[in-house]
């Protein structure tokens, strides 16, 4: 007997609905993680005591368990082992054989120094610590947080939102952009640039795969003299020439929709450069109600024209958070086809039928400071963006603050997001949950299962 599609669709659908659940095991201390697009390998920084020591990658087992993957413990350098030189943030190519670390060292006595180490990955090593081979560092500028590397491993840039241009507290912020050696031996700084007063340039960076497009937001720029756009925020493209880094250069600022609308806040792109998501925590969803911060996210088409400029065209709608004050946005990704994002908001507050982070029953929401946080993903269809799931997944009832960082795998159905409390990383599936049938249902469940093998066999 030959099943058509639809019989078989109409099957696997009876009398069940799909949700988020949480795989079992959080995945240790969540100062910082990425993941691969194959949704296999979770990298992050491991924090022990008061400092952060190094970092780990974990993989899922047989039983869809996290444990630290055969080979892929790493035993951070000397000179990151101790109360000097601490990992504050990583990232790791789709494929997961590159991985940039960025340090800080407290400062002991004039200022703090940072630097950056590029990992590669050597199969053929045979020890649990010696396939994460260190292969270069560099030093980068004091203060930098965030990392971003290409998924070829050539490209690596450094955000540090915090720069003051001059020595004064202006916030400009700044982007380095590092070049990589194709053995990975040597590490050189091919390009800076520097934001506008006050724009905390490279709070967020996404790299495409070759590492020739990055988009950079800087969520508190607003345009000089003009109040109704302080804090507005922006982004920028990079168009980065590996070749001649003398050549490359940023655009123009695109600017938020309004004033303290902290547009840039996170930005990710696609493995083609031609598409990025916006996440945008503080935009309003009634621009005639200023100030309600429900929070979205973006995705915009990027067309580029002469000198260095852009045009953007939005794909489908906004994505807005559903709460007053939710601020959605705070953390937003987009796969490396284009064709599905995720946001997140710490300060969601949970449906108030919660249980274990799903919604058991009614629609009411939790009141008060909950802040159970909540992700959610979608997938760009014919018709627009469809959530995959009719509701988000929430951090467990009380103040977790779920969705503090987003990374989704190829498909959109796995992510792996933290919680603040406690510091957790966690990763969730889509699941197939089966709804409970009246009498009357299981009838009809039965009619319709009639009717699904009467298709079928029209196919033989």
């Amino acid at each position: 007997m030959v099943f058509t599609a639809a019989a078989l669709n109409a099957l696997a659908i009876l009398g069940s609905h799909e949700v988020w659940r949480k795989r079992n095991g959080d995945i240790g201390t969540a100062l910082s993680f990425d993941m691969t697009g194959d949704g296999k390998y979770v990298a992050q920084i491991v924090d022990v005591g008061l400092n952060s020591d190094g970092f780990n990658v974990y993989a899922l087992d047989g039983d869809g368990e996290w444990a630290v993957g055969d080979g892929f413990f790493v035993e951070e350098e000397e000179d990151q082992n101790d109360d000097e030189n601490n990992p504050i943030d990583i990232s790791m190519s789709q494929n997961g054989t590159h991985i940039a670390v960025l340090t800080q060292q407290i400062a002991t006595g004039d200022a703090a120094d940072n630097k950056v180490y590029y990992y590669r990955y050597d199969p053929t090593k045979t020890g649990t610590d010696e396939k994460w081979v260190l292969k270069s560092s560099a030093e980068v500028t004091n203060g930098a947080s965030v990392v971003e590397i290409s998924d070829d491993g050539s490209t690596i840039v450094v955000g540090t939102p915090s720069f003051d241009v001059g020595g004064g507290e202006t916030e400009n912020g700044k982007i380095e952009i590092f070049k990589v050696s194709e053995d990975g031996g040597t590490m050189t700084i091919a390009k800076t640039f520097e934001g506008a007063a006050e724009s905390a340039l490279g709070a967020s960076i996404g790299v495409s795969a070759d590492g020739t497009r990055i988009v950079v937001g800087a969520p508190n720029y607003d345009i000089p003299g003009e109040t109704a756009t302080a804090d507005a925020g922006a982004i920028q493209i990079i168009t980065y020439n590996k070749k001649t880094p003398g050549e490359s250069d940023k655009s123009e600022y695109k600017v938020g929709p309004s004033a303290e609308a902290k547009y840039g806040q996170d930005v990710g792109i696609t493995a083609d450069g031609g598409r990025i998501v916006v996440g945008v925590y503080h935009g309003d969803k009634d621009a005639s109600k200023v100030d309600e911060n429900q929070g979205y996210i973006e995705v915009l088409d990027l067309t580029a024209l002469a000198d260095f400029k852009f045009s953007y065209s939005r794909v489908g709608e906004r994505l807005y958070g559903t709460e007053k004050m939710e601020g959605f946005g705070w953390y937003a990704t987009i796969s490396r086809d284009g064709m599905k994002v995720a946001g997140t908001s710490v300060e969601a507050d949970g449906p108030d039928d919660l249980e274990d982070g799903i919604q058991t029953g009614g629609n009411g929401f939790a009141t008060g400071a909950v802040r159970n946080g909540k992700v959610q993903v979608w997938l760009y269809q014919s018709d627009g963006w469809n959530a995959f799931t009719d509701v988000p997944a929430y951090g467990a009832t009380g103040a977790t603050e779920l969705g503090n960082g987003i990374e989704i795998d190829d498909s959109g159905r796995r992510f792996a997001t933290a919680t603040i409390v406690p510091e957790k990383v966690q990763m969730w599936d889509v699941f197939h949950e089966r709804d409970p049938l009246s009498d009357g249902a299981r009838e009809a469940a039965a009619g319709l299962g009639i009717a699904a093998f009467g298709i079928a066999a029209m196919a033989l």
